[in-house]
């Protein structure tokens, strides 16, 4: 019996360390992502500013990476805030690179999050998603996201504008 491929794939936060390879994988997903904010080209850092990000997303939450053929095939930010009345809540954003999709990396990097927030003491995570991102709303789903609501025309897409659909989690 063959051994799926997601299962060599190492998920860990992070570190300044890993920003050109952080980097790299960023450019591949925002140019093979239909579904996510940037245009391919359009995130215009450098390594230098990814350190910086990959620093300040530590200060209230946490970059996890997903690892595979000595290369990132993947990301979850988990980003939290500091403000009292918020500090129960956290925003995710998630992307696997095409080549690895499909193999259950998604899931993963969602499992280690979930697990994260409840070491962490948070209540609520939230996230959005393109209705059309069908594969993505049903992982949600899965997990215990619930569709919250949706804005209407909130992304301008090459060929018109999207709906985006706010999902979050209540956890125990």
């Amino acid at each position: 019996m063959l051994k799926p491929k997601h299962l060599g794939v190492d998920i860990r936060p992070v570190t300044v360390a890993d920003a050109p390879v952080v980097l790299g994988c960023l450019q591949r997903i925002d140019a093979t992502a239909p579904y996510l904010l940037y245009q391919p080209g359009e995130r215009n850092w450098d390594v230098d500013t990814t350190a910086m990000v990959i620093d300040q997303s530590s200060q209230s939450g946490v970059f996890f990476g997903a690892f595979a053929d000595q290369q990132m095939c993947g990301y979850l930010l988990l980003q939290g805030s500091t403000l009292q009345k918020i500090q129960h809540s956290a925003q995710i954003v998630v992307a696997v690179d095409a080549t690895y999709r499909h193999q259950g990396i998604g899931q993963r990097l969602l499992t280690t999050a979930l697990a994260y927030a409840q070491d962490q003491g948070l209540h609520r995570l939230e996230l959005s998603v393109i209705p059309e991102n069908t594969v993505a709303k049903h992982l949600y789903e899965k997990l215990g996201f619930t569709v919250e609501g949706i804005k209407k025309q909130a992304i301008q897409q090459s060929d018109g504008f999207a709906d985006e659909m706010i999902m979050a989690k209540l956890l125990k």
